[in-house]
């Protein structure tokens, strides 16, 4: 198995729903913003038992069809995006 790379720090848009920072609507990278097509999936890793921070895992599909995973840390609130699927952002 390939180690994961390091996260990119990234801002995103959400929806606000009944919890604030909901659902992912843009990843905003540099000076590219890339709209979320879909939500495919989501998920929390980490927390007290694992010595790690919480985090919201979204695995989104890109209008331009990429599918990435995005994480954003409870505590913090900051996001990141993880090593893309299909490619590298540069």
């Amino acid at each position: 198995m390939a180690p994961r790379a390091e996260p990119v720090p990234v801002r995103v848009e959400c929806h606000s729903g009944w919890r604030g920072e909901e659902t992912p609507r843009a990843i905003l990278l540099g000076q590219e913003r890339y709209e979320v097509e879909e939500v495919l999936d989501r998920w929390y890793d980490g927390g007290a038992d694992s010595g790690r921070p919480v985090l919201r895992i979204f695995r989104v599909r890109l209008r331009t069809g990429e599918t990435v995973l995005l994480e954003q840390d409870e505590g913090t609130g900051a996001w990141s995006l993880r090593e893309p699927l299909r490619r590298r952002w540069s």
